[in-house]
């Protein structure tokens, strides 16, 4: 399965929001408990998310890290469009 769709699948279930859970890998970690994804779904993104991060531990320090704009309304597009996600250093 492509990661986009699941993440899609944890945005469309309104469990990664910013009125709920502001991170996704905690949103991919509920949203398997709720059966929304599966867990080899939740463990792929986790796995893609970890990679496109490196030792940062969450995609708005990594944006903040690289002087970008890191509202939680940014990390929700870079999302959306996961294909086209900025390149960081």
């Amino acid at each position: 399965m492509v990661v986009q769709e699941t993440f899609d699948k944890v945005i469309n279930a309104g469990i990664y929001s910013s009125n709920n859970i502001g991170l996704m890998c905690y949103a991919l970690l509920e949203a398997a408990c709720d059966g929304v994804i599966s867990k080899e779904e939740m463990k792929a993104a986790k796995a893609e998310i970890k990679e496109y991060l490196g030792a940062n531990g969450s995609l708005g320090g990594k944006l903040l890290f690289n002087n970008m704009p890191y509202t939680f309304e940014h990390r929700l597009a870079i999302y959306k469009d996961w294909a086209n996600r900025p390149t960081l250093k």
